[in-house]
């Protein structure tokens, strides 16, 4: 009997023959069928190219946490130590050439600037102008010349990520066809090449930028080509939404929304973020006069009145330039590598008022007019209401030592209005933050009382402007009260008619303290979400004579009139103070220096518990390295309220139909006392259901401006760290985004599959086959 087995490893090859043809031939017909096959005539076939991996982040994709990569470009902070030297004069400028002669960047470029384009126009106008313009212009030149830098640092750095640079395949800056109105930074030249870029270091498009989104469009329509916008920090709502409506407008992409489909990546975003380190630019010309100015011996600088021991005389210094790491959130002398993130950028520069602003402008444009680059004037952050400025969230972070994070919140501008008093309202922030912790709590208290002259302020508080702050608010309050209770008002004529008593008086103690604030404590991070202020008040009387010589208090009512005046007043008046205090442009520095002080509570309360970078200064009683910015006096503010108590705010006579004379007569005084701070924790569940993107808003705030889902704030972070950012590596927040996850996941289970099936294959191998067997019969 014989047997004979089907050839059972040679059908198995087969089979794996004919897969694998399948495979290609389906790889072919699906996936590169724009390649290999003849253009499809259908307006809805795009190139298989669009579909290759973007470089970047998309604008969903979980965000970066730690440090980003860095790059370098060229800058001259160098220059901007003129600005608080006196203008150059006619002579200085004899022998410079024509500005074109220098390079962007030096001592000479800026000075021919000046002499050709502002010097002319500043002739015979008083010095103190000439010097304020002075300092504008060369703010406003460096930050143009370093802000243009930086842009094309950033592009060579992505074109550097995306293997372009230099190629000859690819054309930059140049227009691609006379047809269209547009210069990409770089677009491909090449036919098999489906995808030009356009680099942005801004959160928004200029309006040039978006009269340029039509070009891109029609670009794309003519060319075929993908427009890929690289942003080095993620754009506003506003600009998504242009480019999507602009990549919706594609003929491509308006055939298959007509024929229901998705539309294609035509023009699409995406996010390289980055961190921006400046290299000084090599400037013979500004060695040679330092050299020159050292030689020569210091410049005069103003310096305060000594106040001796006459409390009446200014306390303080003169304007000082910033201590330690631009003096923003850092302490002079703290071993801190400053981050150049969202906050610097935005102060840089900040002018201090809407006309020197205006003038800051015109040296933009012009500088951004010589460099060819029409965007340069535009803000960069869209324009920020500087005076909203409030130190929102602090951490307690370490990265090769302990640091701080920070980030300030504040509200854009309105359209068209310029930005200005940013560098003040976040130095006034930070000292503040900083004399929270040096000085005992009990000094954060002050007083105006006519009959107190010597119990106004702290001795320490008192030559701080977080001390000036609060008096002039104490002192402010009382204006508010004036400006309520005028007679001529809505409201004081409520209030006049409602008063009793023969005197119609109403005498009290009114007081500012801190309302429990609303915040999120997390794993060494503080979140202030909400710090309103609270108005106190209470009946009580001074001794002093008051407007016009009157009694001191209320001396001629009844209790039971007074009671009910104060009833009145508590009704009709305190709750519109209260508000004030809390909304009004004139007690924006008293919130913004209270905001701080809740952050440098909880800063005081971790200190406590483990070493934080400035646990040293906790309570030092010293904030010498804080002074006044500028100078002040705790007297004479003290003198100013008195002059308010006896003289009054306003005169008004009233007469009744007798003839007789209606005198009402209204004493506040007080104080703001900040020795306390309440505080209302929220829980995790609670924080993430009312402010879901906070916490991404104020990582992304530490590199560059970020914004809060559709809050309407401008976040601006920093940070600062015992050794430098740029050493440490980026990373994702989820490990699912690494490709090494997936290797070191799915591998494993890919090579059981594939065992499974080797050894499957064999089993069936052993098995005996069906067979034939043919029967004889012999002799």
């Amino acid at each position: 009997m014989a047997h004979r087995t089907l050839p059972h490893r040679v059908s198995m090859r087969r089979m794996a023959a004919f897969l694998v043809v399948l495979g290609m031939a389906l790889y072919v017909a699906v996936g590169t069928a724009p390649v290999f096959a003849a253009p499809s005539p259908a307006p809805t076939a795009v190139p298989s190219e669009w579909y290759e991996p973007l470089p970047g982040q998309g604008v969903d994709d979980p965000d970066l946490i730690g440090p980003r990569e860095a790059f370098r470009y060229e800058a001259a902070p160098h220059l901007l130590e003129y600005a608080d030297l006196d203008p150059p004069k006619p002579e200085d400028l004899l022998g410079l050439k024509r500005r074109e002669a220098y390079t962007y960047g030096t001592l000479n470029r800026m000075l021919a600037e000046w002499a050709e384009n502002k010097a002319p126009g500043l002739v015979n106008r008083p010095a103190s102008e000439v010097k304020k313009r002075w300092k504008v212009f060369v703010q406003r030149h460096v930050r143009g010349v370093d802000s243009n830098s930086r842009g094309d640092g950033f592009a060579d750095w992505v074109f550097g990520k995306v293997r372009i640079a230099g190629s000859d395949d690819y054309v930059f800056d140049e227009k691609v066809d006379p047809r269209y109105p547009v210069e990409p930074d770089a677009f491909p030249v090449k036919p098999h090449l489906k995808r030009g870029f356009e680099v942005k270091d801004t959160r928004q498009l200029t309006k040039r930028a978006q009269a340029q989104l039509q070009g891109y469009v029609e670009l794309v329509d003519g060319t075929g080509n993908q427009v890929v916008y690289v942003f080095r920090v993620k754009p506003t709502k506003g600009t998504l939404s242009q480019i999507d409506d602009a990549n919706k407008s594609t003929a491509v992409n308006e055939a298959r929304i007509a024929a229901g489909l998705p539309p294609a990546p035509a023009i699409v975003v995406r996010l390289m973020p980055a961190i921006p380190q400046p290299t000084p630019t090599r400037d013979p010309a500004y060695e040679a006069d330092k050299a020159r100015r050292a030689a020569s011996g210091p410049a005069p600088s103003a310096t305060g009145n000594d106040p001796g021991n006459d409390p009446g005389k200014p306390v303080g210094p003169a304007p000082v330039p910033p201590k330690g790491g631009g003096g923003i959130m850092i302490a002079p002398g703290a071993p801190q590598h400053p981050v150049d993130g969202g906050l610097s950028d935005a102060i840089a520069d900040s002018p201090d008022s809407p006309d020197e602003a205006a003038f800051g402008q015109e040296v933009l444009d012009q500088l951004g007019a010589d460099l060819g680059n029409e965007d340069l004037g535009a803000d960069p952050l869209g324009g920020v209401d500087f005076s909203t400025l409030e130190l929102r969230y602090v951490a307690d972070t370490y990265q090769g030592g302990p640091g701080l994070q920070y980030a300030f919140s504040a509200q854009p501008a309105p359209e068209d209005h310029p930005s200005y008093g940013g560098r003040r309202a976040a130095l006034t922030a930070s000292d503040a933050f900083f004399v929270w912790l040096v000085l005992p709590t009990s000094a954060f208290t002050v007083n105006l009382n006519p009959d107190e002259p010597n119990r106004i302020i702290d001795s320490q508080f008192g030559r701080t402007d977080a001390g000036r702050i609060l008096l002039e608010a104490d002192l402010e309050m009382k204006k508010t009260v004036a400006k309520l209770i005028h007679p001529d008002s809505a409201t004081g004529k409520r209030y006049w008619d409602g008063l009793v008593g023969e005197t119609k008086c109403v005498s009290m103690r009114q007081w500012i303290v801190p309302a429990p604030a609303t915040v999120r404590e997390d794993q060494g991070q503080l979140y202030i979400l909400d710090a309103p202020l609270s108005v106190k008040m209470e009946t009580d009387y001074v001794k002093s004579v008051g407007v016009g010589g009157s009694e001191a208090g209320c001396a001629r009512q009844s209790d039971a009139e007074t009671k009910q005046n104060e009833s009145l007043y508590r009704r009709l008046i305190l709750p519109q103070i209260e508000k004030a205090v809390n909304t009004a442009p004139e007690y924006a520095d008293l919130r913004r220096v209270y905001v701080s002080r809740v952050a440098a509570q909880w800063y005081r309360e971790r200190s406590e518990t483990k070493r934080t970078t400035y646990s040293h200064l906790i309570d030092r009683g010293d904030a010498s390295d804080w002074p006044a910015r500028q100078p002040w006096s705790p007297k004479e503010v003290w003198r100013r309220y008195v002059k308010s108590y006896t003289d009054g705010e306003f005169k008004v006579k009233r007469t009744t139909q007798r003839g007789n004379m209606i005198e009402t007569v209204t004493y506040v005084y007080g104080g703001v006392d900040l020795t306390d701070v309440p505080r209302s924790r929220l829980n995790a569940d609670t924080f993430s259901g009312q402010r879901p993107e906070l916490s991404t808003a104020v990582r992304q705030a530490t590199y560059a401006a970020a914004s809060e889902g559709d809050r309407n704030l401008v976040w601006l972070g920093g940070e600062s760290t015992a050794r430098p950012l740029t050493e440490l590596q980026a990373a994702r927040r989820s490990p699912t985004s690494k490709p090494a996850f997936w290797v070191l996941t799915t591998l494993p289970l890919l090579l059981w599959l594939v065992g499974g099936a080797i050894q499957l294959a064999r089993r069936r191998g052993r098995r005996p086959s069906p067979s034939t067997t043919a029967t004889t019969t012999g002799p």
